[in-house]
């Protein structure tokens, strides 16, 4: 009886011993975790997405006990309808704070200092043939349609 417990004993913990040190893969294609990841989710054969823990801003900001040791941690605000994360002392709400830029323009931009793209159109002509007209966009010139 007691060579039986003890097989028993093994047997189960062997899953234990070969799961120690991998990540944990999520899909429906059997493919093995990315090495770097802890958890690796696919759900791209049925177009699924990942739903993070949802709370109120009044639940969110009463977790109690955050520190450095939570830096990372994600949530949904439902009340801000927008996601937060805890930068190990504080609450970042994410693409908050007018940061980003804005779809329809921002504020206190220098031209030549604050744009989008690269820098290599002068003021004349760029190399496609664009010309600088005004502060904020470009127009093709006369002569650029006679190339066209």
């Amino acid at each position: 009886m007691q060579w039986t417990s003890a097989v028993f004993l093994l047997l189960g913990l062997l899953p234990v011993s070969s799961i120690h040190g991998q990540g944990i893969a999520i899909n429906d294609t059997g493919a093995p975790p990315n090495p770097h990841a802890l958890l690796d989710v696919d759900g791209s054969t049925h177009d699924r997405g990942v739903l993070l823990p949802r709370m109120t801003t009044a639940e969110r900001t009463a977790i109690a006990g955050l520190g450095a040791a939570e830096e990372g941690l994600t949530v949904y605000d439902t009340t801000s309808k927008s996601y937060w994360f805890w930068d190990g002392a504080q609450w970042v709400q994410l693409g908050g704070g007018g940061a980003g830029w804005g779809l329809t323009g921002n504020a206190g931009t220098v031209m030549g200092t604050n744009y989008l793209g690269n820098d290599r159109c002068d003021s004349a002509r760029d190399q496609d043939g664009w010309s600088a007209q005004g502060t904020d966009h470009h127009t093709r010139t006369d002569r650029d349609a006679e190339h066209r």
